[in-house]
């Protein structure tokens, strides 16, 4: 355990006595604060940038608290993630598949289940429309699933073109190119790394994961650390609640689930 040395009993009442229930919570605080930044440097610094998704993933990953209106007054708690989106100049047409899923409300969202239902898409193959009604999403996959769902594309193009007449919409000639942000279904591409069924095998999350244990102890250690945490309790300091402040961009409780189903995926302990 990280110890404090505070000398004289009038100092240890006059600590205790006015804030030290504050000052422990932002103590205990700052010291999450330091592990989690410790494992999202190690993350970033694992990851490769052999693609242009991967690049913008790299600089994307960053460290979000969650909102404290989320939690009880004693609680708080950090996340690693990355918000990623882009357009459709993205797309690689020899390693990228094409997803639709409705947009709930979207007086198109019927032209969005049609396209549910077919998808995924090779890039050359999703049909050029006016509207798509649908919120689009890649996938970086193996180039021999891209030539497998490229011929399943060819074998259901003419039920796809019968779906999407019968909700009054024609495929125009020419490539598609959607409008619009599109999003990168991150959890399903990094978990190909981590597992290595992608085609870029390079696991980042789990090699840090396993580490915590060690950047506890090596924040123990750290004389400068040490150093702040002995500041946070100095009668008349008001360090300690310098730290208490927003630090990291807030993130939604209810935004979790997507991020705790890709933890226990890659959990490692």
């Amino acid at each position: 355990m990280l110890k404090i040395k505070i000398e004289g009993v009038d100092k240890f009442k006059e600590v205790f006595e006015i804030d030290s229930v504050e000052r422990a919570r932002a103590m205990t605080r700052f010291m999450l604060r330091s592990i989690v930044d410790k494992v999202c440097e190690e993350v970033v610094r694992a990851i490769p940038e052999a693609k242009s998704w991967l690049k913008i993933y790299k600089n994307a990953l960053k460290v979000y608290e969650i909102r404290k209106k989320d939690f009880n007054v004693n609680e708080f708690g950090f996340v690693i993630g990355a918000r990623i989106s882009g357009d459709w100049s993205m797309v690689d047409a020899n390693t990228m598949l094409v997803e639709f899923v409705p947009e709930e409300g979207s007086e198109d969202y019927e032209i969005g289940e049609v396209l549910r239902k077919y998808s995924p898409f090779t890039v050359d193959m999703v049909p050029n429309l006016p509207v798509y009604g649908a919120k689009t999403t890649l996938k970086d996959v193996r180039s021999d699933e891209i030539d497998e769902v490229r011929e399943n594309n060819k074998r259901q193009k003419a039920s796809l073109v019968g779906a999407l007449s019968a909700e009054g919409v024609k495929p125009r000639d020419g490539q598609a190119k959607i409008d619009g942000v599109i999003y990168f279904d991150m959890v399903f591409m990094i978990l190909r790394m981590e597992t290595g069924w992608g085609d870029i095998k390079k696991p980042h999350w789990k090699p840090a994961l396993r580490k915590i244990s060690a950047h506890i102890s090596e924040l123990h250690r750290d004389a400068k650390l040490q150093k702040i945490i002995e500041g946070m309790f100095e009668p008349g300091s008001l360090e300690w609640k310098k730290d208490a402040n927003d630090k990291y961009p807030p993130m939604r409780l209810n935004d979790l689930e997507k991020i705790e189903e890709f933890h226990e995926k890659i959990n490692p302990l």
